[in-house]
C-alpha cells in the first residue's frame, strides 16, 4: 500500500519526478509502472541503496519508455536544476534531517511552477508514545531527531511559501507494530515477526482484508502524516 494516493494526481502529465531520500526507492518501484516516457531521479544519502537501485532497475530502463537516474548526495544540496520536476517526493526524511528547512527549500526551488510536492513525515501522537517507551527507538544510528506536530509542519511551509491541497494519516498497523515494539525495548517477538509478516504483505496488496481494516483506523491513529503540497 502506497504511503501517498497517488489517484489524486494527474500522473500522464508527470514527466519529470525526484524522489528525495529515496532509501531502497518504494516509491519509484510504486511509480515506475504508472508513469510513462518520465525521468525519474532517485537521490540518497547512503551509497550501498544507491548502488541496490542501480542494479535493480537495470532491466527497467526501457518499461513504459522511462528513464532513471540514482545519485549518492546531500538532499540539502541538490543537483538537480531548478524548476524541472512535475513531481517531487519526500517522504519520511524530515525527521532525520538537522537542517530540514533547507530540504524543503531545494524541494520547492526543484518543482516546476505547477508541479506537486509529496511529503510525509511520522505523526506526533504514535511517535511520541514510541519515544516514551524506548530510548532504543530514539537512539537508533540515523533515527528520528524530532517530533513533527500538524501546526509547526504547515507554519514551516506558509514560510516557504508552499500551499498545502490536502492531508491525510496513512499506516496506522505501523503505528501499532512500533508502538508494541518500541514496548518490547526494540526486540524482536513471534508475533512482532508475523505482525511485520502482514505489513510486508499490505504493501505488496496481498492482505485485502487487514489492508480494508486500517483505512477505517488511518484517520485516527496513522503512522504518517501525508500532505500534498504546490507553490
Amino acid at each position: 500500500m502506497d504511503t501517498f494516493n497517488f489517484n489524486l494526481l494527474n500522473l500522464k502529465k508527470v514527466k519529470s519526478f525526484a524522489d528525495i531520500g529515496c532509501g531502497n526507492g518504494r516509491h519509484l518501484k510504486s511509480l515506475s509502472s504508472k508513469l510513462h516516457t518520465c525521468n525519474l531521479i532517485g537521490v540518497d544519502h547512503s551509497c550501498e541503496e544507491i548502488s541496490k537501485l542501480n542494479s535493480e532497475f537495470t532491466n527497467h530502463i526501457c518499461k513504459n519508455q522511462n528513464s532513471y537516474k540514482f545519485v549518492e548526495g546531500d538532499i540539502r544540496d541538490l543537483n538537480i536544476d531548478s524548476s524541472s520536476q512535475d513531481l517531487v517526493i519526500c517522504s519520511e526524511v524530515l525527521e532525520h534531517v538537522p537542517n530540514f528547512e533547507k530540504v524543503l527549500q531545494e524541494c520547492k526551488r526543484i518543482l516546476k511552477p505547477n508541479g506537486v510536492l509529496l511529503i510525509s513525515v511520522p505523526s506526533y501522537l504514535p511517535e511520541r508514545i514510541c519515544w516514551l517507551f524506548s530510548k532504543e527507538y530514539q537512539q537508533t544510528p540515523g533515527g528520528h531527531i524530532r517530533i513533527f506536530t500538524k501546526s509547526f509542519l504547515q507554519e514551516a511551509f506558509r514560510k516557504q511559501e508552499l500551499k498545502v491541497f490536502k492531508k491525510h494519516k496513512q499506516h496506522a498497523f505501523h503505528s501499532l507494530y512500533w508502538i508494541i515494539r518500541s514496548r518490547n525495548k526494540m526486540n524482536d517477538s513471534k508475533f512482532l515477526k508475523s505482525f511485520h509478516e502482514l505489513l510486508v504483505k499490505q504493501m505488496f496488496g496481498q492482505a485485502i482484508f487487514s489492508a480494508n481494516l486500517e483505512k477505517l483506523i488511518n484517520p485516527l491513529f496513522g503512522k504518517s502524516q501525508c500532505f500534498y503540497l504546490k507553490k
